[in-house]
């Protein structure tokens, strides 16, 4: 419970075997819930299928709806029924428990007219709702202000430099 004790990215296809370790040297290798969020591509639009099993849960929500929860039932494959995609990205979200002995978790897809796979690490990319750009009206009437920030550690979300582009001036303070 609480607020998370590690922060950090998920790498490789949706497949996880951590044995019978845990994901980082100061969690305990029993006990532990895990959660990744982000973006999915979906390569092509149609009639998509997600599975996932988990030892000991594994729960997968894309755009707000569920797609697979084993939350309550460790080891079983449960896979969702047609589920119609647009192609794009989508917001996905893959929650694991740990509860006692090996840890591991798969995640995979069912494409129209394809076979069954993990999701390829190009399909998934970080999306932590950072704001990265805006454009507003400038209040002295002339033009379009745009201000970029950068961030070194976007998981820390904390911002390492600012630019202010009125006009062309590119003004930037750290």
């Amino acid at each position: 419970t609480g607020a998370p004790k590690v922060h950090g990215w998920l790498t490789g296809p949706t497949t996880y075997n951590l044995g019978s370790g845990s994901p980082d040297p100061s969690l305990p290798v029993d006990k532990f819930t895990m959660r990744a969020t982000g973006l999915v591509n979906i390569p092509t639009a149609g009639s998509w299928f997600f599975g996932g099993v988990g030892d000991d849960g594994v729960r997968v929500v894309i755009d707000d709806r569920v797609m697979v929860d084993t939350w309550f039932e460790p080891g079983v494959v449960k896979n969702s029924g047609p589920q119609t995609m647009t192609a794009g990205w989508h917001r996905i979200s893959i929650e694991y428990k740990e509860d006692a002995g090996n840890a591991s978790f798969d995640v995979s897809w069912l494409p129209p007219g394809g076979s069954w796979a993990y999701i390829p690490n190009a399909n998934l990319k970080p999306d932590l709702g950072l704001v990265t750009s805006t454009t507003t009206n400038n209040p002295t009437g002339a033009g379009m202000v745009t201000s970029t920030t950068g961030y070194a550690d976007p998981i820390g979300g904390q911002a390492t430099s600012t630019v202010t582009d009125s006009g062309g001036l590119n003004l930037t303070s750290t």
